[in-house]
């Protein structure tokens, strides 16, 4: 990483569920501001952009918002979100075994990541992390909700998307995060935030079938179990942006052309 970054649908599963049950169907300065099958249908005329991003990475922090926004500003265009394990000792090599080289490079990310969030108006908080953490879980848990997200044209009703479960998860878990609030390795703190996010969708979409806590819960633990197919499709979004070029996050890819970093989205905007 540099400065500029650092570090649907989709699957059998999501059809699956969609025919157990019908909800899917009724239910700051710029400078420092996924080819898996689709998770939803869309019309034709729709264009889709892949942001590839990781809860740990304070770039992709920064980049969220930018990213959230481009659905308002171009109203054919839809953000596919890919949760992205980036590979933190390839690219750092392991904590105890860095460089001087490799140490400076990460010590300056998060003076960068600093610099771009107290640039932000409110300005963001990003407390480097006190180790070095997995964050599968948490992307399964963002995985988990995207599989579930209503589709692109009923989120557009959905005003500044305060009913997208999938987006509320992502704020909390990542302003949480960076400041220190919530162990992103903890499976019961992911689940708790899911189901917040979830009942809060289903609140604010005044849906009459609410879903048990209790059943969140027993549904996520199942689709988050080792080997499971979700971890299987993890590897998938990982291997397919490799595929098309992306080293780091936040990456954007558009029509094949990679924009790696939050400073590029005056370059994403000129693309679009």
């Amino acid at each position: 990483s540099r400065g500029s970054g650092l570090f649907g649908p989709v699957t059998s599963h999501y059809r699956q569920q969609q025919q157990r049950s019908h909800l899917y169907n009724t239910a700051i300065p710029l400078l420092c501001t996924h080819h898996l099958p689709r998770l939803y249908s869309t019309t034709a005329d729709v264009r889709r952009i892949e942001f590839y991003f990781d809860y740990r990475s304070p770039f992709s922090y920064l980049a969220k918002d930018p990213v959230i926004q481009l659905e308002s500003e171009y109203k054919d265009v839809e953000v596919v979100w890919r949760p992205f394990a980036f590979p933190l000792d390839e690219a750092f090599g392991p904590p105890e075994a860095r460089s001087s080289y490799q140490r400076n490079k990460v010590r300056y990310a998060y003076v960068d990541a600093r610099r771009c969030a107290n640039a932000r108006t409110p300005p963001l908080t990003i407390l480097g992390p006190q180790k070095v953490f997995d964050s599968t879980i948490a992307l399964l848990g963002g995985l988990y909700l995207l599989e579930r997200r209503p589709p692109f044209q009923q989120r557009r009703d959905i005003q500044q998307y305060g009913g997208d479960a999938f987006i509320t998860y992502t704020n909390t878990v990542f302003e949480q995060f960076f400041t220190r609030k919530l162990d992103i390795e903890d499976a019961q703190l992911i689940t708790q935030r899911i189901i917040a996010a979830l009942q809060l969708q289903q609140q604010q979409q005044q849906q009459e079938q609410r879903t048990p806590a209790a059943d969140i819960a027993s549904e996520f633990r199942i689709f988050s179990q080792a080997g499971s197919q979700a971890h299987h499709e993890l590897a998938q979004i990982r291997s397919k942006g490799e595929q098309a070029g992306v080293f780091g996050v936040p990456s954007i890819v558009i029509d094949k052309e990679v924009f790696f970093g939050n400073d590029r989205m005056e370059w994403v905007r000129h693309k679009l």
